[in-house]
C-alpha cells in the first residue's frame, strides 16, 4: 500500500470540520470580557482585573456550549469553583518553584484522568490545569490573598455566565420551539430527538414534549417507507412517493407553525387521503403475490404514517398529548468504584495524565529561566501538542508550528506596513477582528484558531518591536512542541490503532444485540427502557468508530479506494438489515393478533431466528476465521433461513386470520385478502434473506480482496 504524503495529510489536517464559525458567541464573549473589566473598575479592583479578564474567557468557552439552561447553570458554578481553586494553587506556588512544579503536576495528571469520565469532566479538568498554568504565569501576585484570588476568579466566572446565558434564557422558548420542528423536518435524525429531548424533560410544555415524540415516530416510519418504496415498482410505487412526498411536505409545513407559529392553513391531510385511498383499492384489484406483498407493505406503512399525522394534529389541537420518558445515562459504576477501575498503566488515559505531567514539568521549569511573559507559550504548547498518542501528537505539533508562522508572517507585514503608513490604529481595530474570529473558530477550525490568536497578539503589542514578539512567540511555540513529541516518544509510548476489520466484526455483534435485545422484545412488549438506550448507543459507537477506521484508511493511503469500496460495501449492507428490522417491527406492531400464537404456524420471532443465527453463527464466525487467516465459513445464507422458515411452511397457515387494516374515515371498506398478514410476513423474510445474503457477500467479496487481513493495526 502507498502511505499518503506530508504534504496531503497536512491539507487534510488543516480542513475546517463540518460545525459553523460560532459568532455571537464571540460577540458574547467580548461583551463579558469588556462587562468583567469596567466591573473591576468600579470596585477599584486594579489588581484583580486580569483575573476577570482570565477567568471570563476561560469560563466563557465552557459556558458557550449549546445545553439547556438548566444544565449551563450548573455547569458555570462548577466551572467557577475549579477556576477560584486554580487561583488559590496559584498563590501558594508564589512560595518557591518547588511546590510550583508539584502542583502544576497534579493539576496536569488530574486534567488527564478527568477524561475518564466523559468529555464534559475531560474540559473542566483540562480548564483548571489552564487557570493553573495562567495565574502562576500572568495572573496571581502576592498583592492579595489566597482567598481573594480564589473569589475574583469565581466572580469572572459568574460575570461571564450570566452574560452568555441571559440571551439563552431570553430566546430560550424560541429556541426550543425551534429545535423540536427540527425533529419534525423529513431529514431529522434520532441524533436530533435525543437533543430536543435534553431540552424538554421535565419541562412544562406537553404540547413541545408531544411534538418530540410525534418526531420519533415519524423518523422510525420515514425508515420503513423508504426501504419498502426502493422495492416496488410501477404504478404502486409512484402512488406511494407520491404519499411520502406529501408526508415529507405536510412535515415541513408542520415544523414551521411549530418554530415560528405560522397560519396553520397549509396544513392539510387531504393529499395523504387520496393517496391512501389509491394504495387501498390497488390492494383489493391485485392478484400477484409478490406485487400484493408490495402494494401492502406500502400500505400499511402509509397507513402508519397517515395515523401519526392525526395524532399530530391531534397534539395541536390540545387533544392529545404524549409524555418523553426519562432516561437515565448515568454510568453504573459509582464514582470511586470508576476511579479505582481505571488507576492502571493499562489505561491510556493515566498514561497520558503521567507524560503530561512530566512535560509540562520541565517546560515549566525551562520556562521559567526565560522572560515570563513570553514563555507561557512553551508551557501551554505542551498543554495543546501533547495528546494520549503519537500520530495526534506529531499531527498537532505540524499543526500549531506552522499556523504559528504563517500568522506571524501574515502579522509583520500587515503592521510594518500600517506603521509605515501611518496607520497604527488600524491594528487595534485588527486586533479585535482576529480576537473575534479565534473564538468564533474555537470547536470548528484549530490552524485558523491559531493563526488569529497569533495575529491578535502581535497586532495589540505592534508597532514596537514586531519583529522581536513573533519571533519569541515562534521559538516558544517550537520549544514546547519539541519538548511535548519527546515526550510522547520517551515517557510510556502510545499510538492509538485502528484495527478496520475488528470494527466491522464488532459493528456485527452490535447488530445482532439490536435484533436480540429491541427488536424481539419490542414486538413482545417488553422492552426496557434502559437496555434499548444501551443497545443503541452501542450501535452508534460501532457505526462511528468503523466509519472513523475507514476514515483513517482513506487519509493514510492514496491506492485503498478498492477496500474503502468493500468496507462501505458491508456498512450498506449492515444498515439496510437494520432498516429492514426496522420496518418489520413498525408494520407487524400494529397487527395485535401476533400475540396469539395458536392463529399462527409461524411468528415474527422464527422468521427472526435464523437471522440471528446467521449473524451470529455464520458471519462472525466467517469474518473470525478468515481474520485469522483460515478458509471462510462457506455456509450459504438463503440455505440456512430456508432451513426453518419455508414459503410452503408459511402457506399451511394461509386461511386463518380474517384481520385486516381499516379505516372508515378514508372512504374505502372494501377488505383486501384475508391472507394479507401471511402474504407480507413473507415478502418481509424474503427482504431480510436478501440483506443478509448481501451482508455475507460483501464480507468474502472484501476477504477474498484481502481486505479484511489489512488494516489490523493502523
Amino acid at each position: 500500500m502507498i502511505r499518503t504524503n506530508l504534504r496531503v495529510r497536512l491539507e487534510r489536517l488543516f480542513q475546517p470540520n463540518d460545525l459553523k464559525p460560532q459568532w455571537n458567541m464571540a460577540l458574547q464573549t467580548l461583551l463579558a470580557l469588556f462587562l468583567a473589566i469596567i466591573i473591576t473598575q468600579i470596585l477599584g479592583l486594579k489588581t484583580a482585573t486580569m483575573a476577570f479578564i482570565v477567568s471570563t474567557f476561560m469560563a466563557s468557552m465552557l459556558v458557550g456550549i449549546n445545553l439547556s439552561i438548566r444544565i449551563l447553570a450548573k455547569l458555570s458554578i462548577i466551572t467557577g469553583l475549579i477556576i477560584g481553586l486554580a487561583f488559590l494553587t496559584a498563590y501558594l506556588s508564589l512560595i518557591n518553584l518547588y511546590i510550583a512544579t508539584v502542583l502544576i503536576v497534579l493539576w496536569a495528571f488530574t486534567a488527564a484522568y478527568s477524561n475518564i469520565f466523559g468529555r464534559i469532566p475531560g474540559a473542566l479538568g483540562f480548564l483548571g490545569l489552564m487557570s493553573y498554568v495562567l495565574g502562576v504565569m500572568v495572573v496571581v501576585t502576592p498583592q492579595a490573598g489566597p482567598l481573594s484570588w480564589a473569589l475574583w476568579g469565581f466572580s469572572g466566572t459568574i460575570i461571564s455566565s450570566v452574560v452568555m446565558i441571559v440571551p439563552k434564557l431570553l430566546q430560550n422558548k424560541k429556541k426550543i420551539r425551534k429545535i423540536v420542528a427540527n425533529c419534525i423536518l423529513p431529514d431529522s435524525s434520532f441524533k436530533t430527538i435525543l437533543y430536543a429531548r435534553s431540552f424538554l424533560v421535565g419541562g412544562s410544555d406537553p404540547k413541545l414534549e408531544s411534538m418530540v415524540e410525534i418526531g420519533r415516530r415519524l423518523i422510525v416510519a420515514r425508515i420503513s417507507g423508504r426501504r419498502i418504496m426502493v422495492n416496488m415498482s410501477g404504478e404502486p410505487q409512484n402512488i406511494f412517493q407520491d404519499f411520502m412526498e406529501s408526508s415529507d411536505e405536510l412535515s415541513c409545513h408542520m415544523a414551521s407553525y411549530i418554530s415560528h407559529e405560522d397560519s396553520r392553513s397549509e396544513m392539510s391531510m387531504e393529499s395523504l387521503n387520496r393517496d391512501l385511498v389509491k394504495l387501498k383499492r390497488i390492494l383489493k384489484e391485485k392478484d400477484d403475490y409478490k406485487v400484493y406483498g408490495q402494494v401492502l407493505a406500502a400500505y400499511e406503512s402509509a397507513l402508519n404514517i397517515w395515523n401519526i399525522f392525526e395524532d399530530a394534529f391531534d397534539v395541536i389541537n390540545g387533544k392529545k398529548s404524549f409524555k418523553i420518558p426519562e432516561i437515565n445515562l448515568k454510568p453504573q459504576q459509582s464514582f470511586l468504584k470508576s476511579l479505582k477501575s481505571n488507576l492502571s498503566l493499562e489505561n491510556m488515559w493515566i498514561r497520558h495524565g503521567l507524560r503530561l505531567a512530566i512535560a509540562v514539568a520541565i517546560g515549566f521549569v525551562v520556562a521559567n529561566f526565560f522572560s515570563l511573559q513570553s514563555s507561557l507559550w512553551i508551557v501551554i504548547s505542551i498543554l495543546v501538542v501533547l495528546q494520549p498518542d503519537i500520530g495526534s501528537t506529531q499531527n498537532k505539533m505540524f499543526l500549531r508550528i506552522i499556523a504559528t508562522i504563517l500568522g506571524v508572517a501574515v502579522a509583520i507585514t500587515l503592521s510594518g506596513f500600517l506603521t509605515y503608513a501611518g496607520m497604527t490604529w488600524v491594528l487595534w481595530i485588527l486586533s479585535g477582528m482576529m480576537f473575534l474570529t479565534m473564538i468564533a473558530y474555537w470547536n470548528v477550525s484549530y490552524p485558523i484558531t491559531l493563526i488569529a490568536s497569533t495575529m491578535s497578539i502581535i497586532f495589540i503589542q505592534a508597532p514596537n518591536h514586531v519583529l522581536m514578539i513573533g519571533f519569541a512567540r515562534s521559538l516558544d511555540i517550537l520549544i514546547g512542541s519539541l519538548i511535548a513529541v519527546c515526550m510522547g516518544y520517551l515517557i510510556l509510548p502510545t499510538r492509538l490503532k485502528v484495527d478496520v476489520p475488528g470494527e466491522v466484526k464488532n459493528r456485527l455483534g452490535a447488530t445482532s444485540d439490536y435484533i436480540q435485545k429491541v427488536i424481539l422484545p419490542c414486538l413482545k412488549n417488553v422492552t426496557k427502557e434502559g437496555e434499548a438506550v444501551s443497545v443503541f448507543k452501542s450501535m452508534e459507537i460501532s457505526r462511528n468508530n468503523l466509519e472513523a477506521g475507514i476514515k483513517k484508511v482513506k487519509n493514510s493511503f492514496d491506492d485503498a479506494d478498492s477496500d474503502i469500496s468493500s468496507y462501505r460495501s458491508i456498512t450498506d449492507s449492515m444498515d439496510a438489515l437494520t432498516a429492514d428490522l426496522t420496518a418489520l417491527v413498525t408494520q407487524f406492531k400494529r397487527v395485535e393478533r401476533m400475540e396469539e400464537p395458536e392463529n399462527m404456524a409461524i411468528t415474527v420471532e422464527e422468521i427472526l431466528k435464523p437471522v440471528l443465527e446467521c449473524i451470529d453463527s455464520v458471519l462472525i464466525d466467517t469474518l473470525r476465521s478468515m481474520q485469522e487467516g483460515k478458509s471462510p465459513y462457506n455456509f450459504d445464507v438463503d440455505e440456512l433461513i430456508q432451513k426453518y422458515t419455508t414459503d410452503i411452511y408459511l402457506s399451511s397457515a394461509i386461511g386463518n386470520s380474517t384481520e385486516s387494516p381499516r379505516n372508515e374515515s378514508l372512504g374505502v371498506t372494501d377488505e383486501p385478502s384475508e391472507n394479507y398478514h401471511l402474504n407480507a410476513f413473507n415478502e418481509y423474510k424474503n427482504w431480510l434473506i436478501s440483506d443478509t445474503t448481501a451482508l455475507q457477500n460483501s464480507i468474502k467479496k472484501a476477504a477474498a480482496s484481502g481486505a479484511l487481513n489489512r488494516y489490523k493495526d493502523l
